[in-house]
């Protein structure tokens, strides 16, 4: 996980020897095939994650669909489309961080046991319609 400025570097260390109990990971719903590398990453670290994909409604806007469930299935943990603008979404994303640090999130991600990612970055890519 690569770091450009002092707050990432924070951020990552945090990852890496804090052990958080749960690490929210933000991506852009209209640019998620490029937010993906980031997701990949904090799973190389941790399954204790849950992906909350934002800017649901300009994707709406837009014409891009995001199949949320899928994605979340190919990643191995909780993917929670949100609008944090509005609020949209949060109560589900509260849900899932819940289900992951009290253990009953369902997670079985892709990840082998060294931390090496073995998700098909295509086929999850292939959720965005």
């Amino acid at each position: 996980l690569l770091s450009a400025c002092h707050d990432e570097e924070i951020a990552r260390d945090f990852l890496l020897f804090g052990t958080p109990d749960c690490t929210i990971v933000v991506a852009d719903a209209t640019a998620l095939k490029r937010n993906l590398n980031l997701v990949l990453q904090v799973l190389e670290i941790t399954d204790k994650a849950v992906l909350a994909v934002n800017l649901m409604d300009e994707a709406r806007r837009k014409g891009i669909e995001v199949d949320v469930r899928s994605l979340s299935r190919d990643l191995g943990i909780p993917a929670v489309p949100i609008v944090a603008r509005t609020g949209e979404g949060l109560q589900a994303l509260l849900t899932a961080v819940g289900g992951v640090i009290s253990g009953t999130a369902t997670i079985n991600g892709s990840v082998t046991n060294n931390g090496t990612v073995v998700a098909d970055g295509l086929r999850i890519a292939g959720t965005l319609r």
